[in-house]
């Protein structure tokens, strides 16, 4: 329960509130989304469903009780018709870890009841939410919560059959041809991921393209837009064919502050021995190969970026 939580731990404050809170997606206000517990709050857990934590000191979370080994259902809710959102945060109801791409291809392809087959999570060292795909069939720990994009007020179940009985939680190695860049600003760094897929396209494609997260605002953020028939919306992971490479060129957006001076460099997985990686900056018009080693781009910006146009 709430209660044994804040009683049994010593969670971070403010004021009056604990570090301890559900994320109500109706609130219009982004700040007002966390619902953060008080003292006397009180209340059952939900299976299912995802909490934010914070304790005073790094330690343990504890949980007593049976094992939970049935099925989970839980309820999506969407609130953008009252100014809210429609994410909703989940979390891992089992004590093994489960398949998100077995997870994110039943909720978001065979039944499309969240908008794509997209989750995000919380990387407490960047301090940003992270974008995964079910191609990347990330593997979420046990406990650990997750936004995903409700498209339905319909049922999302966790099953059995996604559990995955990971030894430990090991680095995900992938074999994939990819493409990883980055930006730092000097006290930031934030990144994108390219996929080169067999099957793939240079459209939206469902599993294997992931947006950036829309519950935060993101004064300093770094994405792409589609290859083809973007429609707008800004890309974490995007996946594309795995031929014809240089033909495809990849607008970037950057959301930073005049007067920051950025950096970009790059991550070249398993490309083709021919293919080299550029970042053209059409202000400058300059061209610079980012896939040697200890190769970067460095520029101070002259004027606030934020969208696509000027780096590709």
């Amino acid at each position: 329960t709430i209660q044994d939580i804040i009683a049994n731990h010593t969670l971070a404050t403010s004021g009056v509130n604990y570090g301890l809170a559900p994320y109500d997606n109706s609130e219009a206000l982004a700040t007002n989304r966390w619902d953060y517990q008080v003292a006397a709050s009180s209340g059952t857990l939900t299976n299912g469903k995802g909490y934010s934590v914070k304790l005073d000191a790094t330690g343990d979370i504890s949980f007593t009780g049976t094992i939970n080994a049935t099925d989970v259902s839980i309820a999506l809710t969407q609130g953008a018709g009252g100014g809210g959102t429609d994410f909703n945060l989940l979390g891992n109801p089992y004590t093994t870890f489960i398949n998100s791409g077995t997870f994110l291809t039943e909720e978001g392809v065979a039944t499309t009841d969240i908008t794509s087959a997209t989750l995000w999570l919380w990387n407490q060292a960047t301090s940003t939410y992270v974008t995964k795909v079910a191609g990347d069939s990330f593997k979420i720990a046990p406990g650990q919560g997750f936004f995903v994009e409700a498209n339905s007020t319909n049922n999302v179940t966790f099953t059995e059959a996604m559990q995955s009985h990971e030894a430990t939680d090991t680095f995900q190695r992938s074999s994939k041809t990819e493409v990883h860049l980055f930006v730092n600003d000097g006290n930031d760094s934030k990144f994108l991921k390219v996929y080169y897929i067999n099957g793939t396209t240079k459209g939206f494609d469902n599993g294997y393209d992931g947006e950036l997260f829309r519950g935060v605002s993101h004064p300093f953020a770094l994405y792409s837009r589609l290859v083809s028939d973007s429609q707008g919306k800004n890309y974490q992971i995007q996946s594309l064919p795995n031929s014809d490479y240089e033909n495809m060129v990849i607008p970037i957006g950057v959301n930073a502050a005049a007067g920051k001076e950025i950096t970009f460099s790059a991550d070249a997985l398993d490309l083709p021995a021919d293919i080299k990686v550029f970042l053209e900056d059409r202000l400058t018009n300059t061209f610079t190969r980012l896939d040697e080693t200890n190769s970067e781009y460095k520029v101070t910006l002259s004027e606030t970026l934020n969208g696509i146009g000027r780096f590709y």
